[in-house]
């Protein structure tokens, strides 16, 4: 975590404490810079690490950390195969954790309510930071369905009163949980571009059957990949669409930064 710190102080109005690639969107170089933490715009993070604990300690760290009230954030990041449960869940009920331990697929708990998630480098998650007051996760839903639209205009998804996002009418193609904490909040949700829906269905089972608890149990829902429907979508498109979006629903002048959290 020390490099998180040194990193997303940046992010408080510090400067020259360390060096982050930011990317130009329209000619794809990098160039380092800290002046892009000055303003009170909203900013775009992309993170580096594939590590599940690192990636939720990184949203941990900019929830606790970063001044919410000035601007808003959103974080970009994928992770190696992992299993992902809701902070009230029972992981007995949620997964397989006997077929999880033997192909070497790690538990994580996150802070957020909601389902259990199989997470691996074909599912994105995206983490909109925003004040308490400002929280609404239908306007952050918007911004995924109008960047899909607009990166494949043939493509019918839509936002459910449950804050998931379907595709055709019927497949779920994203799932919502959301922290909120006395002046801040963020709401994540995953966006299915190529995971391995076979691995999802293996380890998305019960270990015991019949346990009886109060926790939190998980929806079933059919879900399918976004490159099921449109296979030519590549992920450079899906984030430069999904940035784009966001910097016009929020007011972000600047190119998203690459974050190192480890």
């Amino acid at each position: 975590m020390q490099n998180i710190s040194r990193t997303l102080s940046l992010l408080r109005g510090c400067s020259g404490v360390y060096r982050c690639h930011t990317w130009n969107q329209s000619s794809r170089t990098r160039s380092s810079s800290s002046s892009l933490f000055l303003s009170s715009d909203s900013i775009i993070l992309r993170s580096r690490s594939t590590d599940v604990y690192q990636n939720l300690a990184l949203e941990d760290w900019i929830d606790a950390n970063v001044d919410l009230q000035r601007r808003g954030v959103l974080l970009l990041w994928r992770n190696r195969p992992a299993v992902v449960i809701g902070r009230h869940q029972n992981p007995w009920t949620e997964c397989d954790l006997r077929a999880m331990r033997r192909v070497g697929i790690p538990l994580a708990r996150r802070r957020s309510g909601g389902g259990t998630v199989f997470h691996d480098l074909g599912n994105l998650n995206l983490t909109f930071f925003t004040s308490k007051k400002a929280y609404d996760r239908k306007r952050n839903l918007k911004v995924i369905t109008e960047a899909l639209r607009r990166v494949r205009p043939g493509l019918d998804v839509q936002a459910t009163d449950r804050y998931d996002i379907l595709l055709n009418g019927h497949y779920k193609i994203s799932g919502t949980a959301s922290r909120l904490s006395r002046k801040s909040s963020y709401h994540h949700c995953t966006l299915l571009h190529s995971a391995d829906r076979s691995a999802l269905s293996a380890v998305l089972r019960p270990s015991c059957p019949g346990i009886h608890s109060n926790a939190t149990p998980s929806v079933p829902s059919p879900v399918a990949n976004l490159l099921d429907h449109a296979p030519t979508l590549q992920w450079e498109e899906l984030l430069d669409g999904l940035e784009q979006q966001y910097s016009t629903e929020f007011g972000c002048s600047s190119a998203s930064t690459l974050v190192r959290p480890r």
